[in-house]
């Protein structure tokens, strides 16, 4: 996805870049989203919560 490359197209900068950890969100649970399992879940592997600010100037 490139989403750090994402946002600094859009005028965002990176913040913080951490390991997803499934436990700081109650309640999430991924889905496939499409397909006849479209309504089953996945192994997460590595993943990584980002968050992203506007860029100054």
């Amino acid at each position: 996805w490139e989403i750090e490359k994402l946002a600094e197209d859009v005028g965002l900068c990176l913040i913080e870049k951490s390991e997803f950890f499934r436990w700081d969100f109650p309640g999430y649970c991924n889905k496939r989203g499409e397909g006849d399992r479209a309504d089953d879940s996945f192994p997460v592997g590595d993943c990584c919560t980002f968050k992203f600010g506007r860029s100054q100037g």
